[in-house]
This record gives C-alpha cells, sequence and structure tokens, in this order.
C-alpha cells in the first residue's frame, strides 16, 4: 500500500489490517483465503467470556489447521481476549488497591481494568468504541452526551504512543448490529463511513486497525450470500477500490 485514498499519499500505511473472529466463525471455513484476497495482515481470535475456550480450540484440530493455514498465507494470528481478571486477581484488591482504577470520585475500584500511569514497554493501547454509532462518520459525532466519542480516544492518546495504538473497530461485527442474539441480522456496511473514520484515525498517527467480524460465517453466507464487504473492507484500508 502507498498510502490512504482519503489521507493522502504522504501518509504512512497501516501496519496492521485486520479481523477479529470467535472460534465458531470459522464454518466459514475459507476465511484465512478470504482475509489474504483482501489485503488483509491479521486475524485476532477471540471468546467474549473464556481465555481457556481459544486456548482448548487451538490446541484442537480446527485451531491447528486454522494456524496452518494462516501461517501459510503469510498472516499473522492474535489473541483478542478478556482476560484482565485472570492478569489481575480481583483477589489482590484488599492488599493492593493501587493497582486498580479510580473513579471520578477518587475511589479505587476493582469492576473494570488496571490503572496506568504510564504504559511499560510492551503494554499498548487498543480502543474499542463499542457504543458509538454506525450511521454516520465517527468525526461527525460531536453531541455532548455522545457515548465513546473521539474525546476519550484522543484522552488515552495523551498517555499511549499513537505509533503503538490499535483501534478495534465494529465495523463488520455482524454480532453487534444483532444485538449479539441470533439469527444474524444482515451487516449495515456503510464503506463511505469506514473511509471517514479510517481517515480520522490515521490523521491520529494510528497505524494498526481492526474491526471484530463476528457472525460473518457459513451460516450468514447462507442466509445472505457471498459477504462481499470483506473485500472492500481490505481495499478500504488500503485506499483502494475495485475498478
Amino acid at each position: 500500500m502507498v498510502g490512504f485514498g482519503a489521507v493522502g499519499l504522504d501518509e504512512p500505511a497501516l501496519l496492521t489490517r485486520g479481523v477479529v473472529l470467535v472460534p465458531d466463525d470459522l464454518t466459514l471455513t475459507d476465511w484465512p483465503e478470504r482475509a489474504k484476497r483482501a489485503g488483509l495482515t491479521t486475524i485476532g481470535i477471540h471468546h467474549q467470556n473464556s481465555p481457556q475456550a481459544v486456548t482448548d480450540w487451538i490446541k484442537a484440530d480446527a485451531g491447528q489447521r486454522f494456524l496452518e493455514a494462516c501461517g501459510g498465507l503469510g498472516l499473522e494470528v492474535e489473541y483478542e481476549l478478556h482476560a484482565m481478571k485472570e492478569l489481575l486477581p480481583r483477589r489482590l484488591f484488599d492488599r493492593n488497591p493501587e493497582y486498580f482504577r479510580m473513579d471520578d470520585e477518587g475511589r479505587r475500584n476493582p469492576d473494570a481494568n488496571l490503572c496506568v500511569l504510564k504504559p511499560e514497554p510492551g503494554v499498548f493501547l487498543e480502543y474499542a468504541p463499542i457504543r458509538r454509532r454506525y450511521d454516520t462518520p465517527y468525526e461527525e459525532q460531536k453531541e455532548p452526551d455522545q457515548a465513546d466519542g473521539l474525546a476519550a480516544l484522543d484522552a488515552n492518546l495523551e498517555v499511549f504512543p499513537a505509533g503503538t495504538a490499535q483501534v478495534l473497530e465494529y465495523w463488520l461485527d455482524v454480532s453487534r448490529f444483532s444485538q449479539w442474539k441470533r439469527p444474524a441480522a444482515r451487516l449495515p456496511w456503510r464503506r463511505d463511513v469506514v473511509e471517514a473514520d479510517v481517515a480520522t484515525y490515521a490523521a491520529r498517527g494510528i497505524r494498526h486497525v481492526t474491526s471484530f467480524a463476528v457472525y460473518v460465517d457459513a451460516e450468514y453466507r447462507r442466509k445472505y450470500g457471498e459477504p462481499t464487504f470483506i473485500r472492500e473492507y481490505g481495499e478500504t484500508l488500503m485506499g483502494r477500490r475495485s475498478p
């Protein structure tokens, strides 16, 4: 890739262009080939509740076949897990409350993630604006009560370097647009929104971008036909359009 069409040819390329799936999505067995054809670099594997479920799947034959396919295609595999409760056990709160977050009233709470002052080497920001809207570009969402507005990202970028930060978006997340319930809804794909959002992130120096694509599986293809938005998504991240 030379640059982003919406950002300009002088901008550096995205270093990570990815999707995040759950193991059940691999019923669409050619996901690695689809990702490669779309120009993606990375597939992340996620589970909403259990890091152990991902570990067990990776050790099984299906997981090993997936890793082999990705390796043969030169795709990176990441593990996107809600693992903080394992990495920072809640039982430590009574003894070390300073490990945990501080709320707006100055009280320590064990109900979320750890407290960052500055990040240690190897710790990077992953920004996932799950409550934002997807019917209009992110940059245009400036209502005072806007949930997960860009101000939250900018505040985080005062602590974490933009060059190592990664955005985890929901542009392709059929599960989100289905309210995390089956049967899956049709994805309301908006290429114009994605193009604008990529430009917004790139202008902040972010070079690592992925999107959940949960429920984009064999059942989705049977119900709605070929998920051509995978290719369009990859083209958008590379600043390209089909002829």
